[in-house]
């Protein structure tokens, strides 16, 4: 069997996507006791997870852009109740953040596209013939 890349353990974390597809936190205490959790992936990052919190991003539309997560507290303890209220409040300012950024890219393209709009050549310019022009001999 060939192994998997870290970036790939990365796109294919179980416990990312159930939390991605249900909008609802996770909060592992011990993660090899956990089905959710695959242990192939400390195999390949050389990195012991011991415990692990991982919550949805949400945009002002209440719609899930992304998730967030942490591993191991640095006491070697579980995160509690606190950590996970703490880290959901964090991950209020990613969700306001990542929105912000899409916002702007929005905003720089449609003043790209206006730029490009009102930009026109000489070459295009035309002249208003009025009836009063009309009249006139040529030149």
């Amino acid at each position: 069997m060939e192994k998997s890349s870290y970036s790939d353990w990365l796109i294919n974390n179980s416990i990312a996507e159930l939390v991605a597809s249900t909008g609802l936190p996770v909060n592992i205490s011990d993660a090899y006791q956990d089905p959710r959790f695959d242990a192939e992936a400390d195999q390949i990052s050389g990195f012991h997870i011991r415990s692990v919190l991982c919550v949805p991003i949400w945009n002002s539309n209440h719609q899930i852009i992304g998730v967030a997560q942490v591993l191991n507290r640095l006491d070697g303890k579980p995160f509690d109740d606190a950590d996970q209220r703490l880290f959901e409040a964090f991950v209020i300012f990613c969700g306001l953040g990542i929105n912000n950024t899409i916002m702007y890219d929005q905003v720089k393209k449609s003043w790209a596209k206006q730029s490009v709009a009102l930009d026109i050549p000489p070459s295009l310019d035309t002249k208003i013939i009025t009836d009063s022009d009309k009249s006139q001999p040529n030149s």
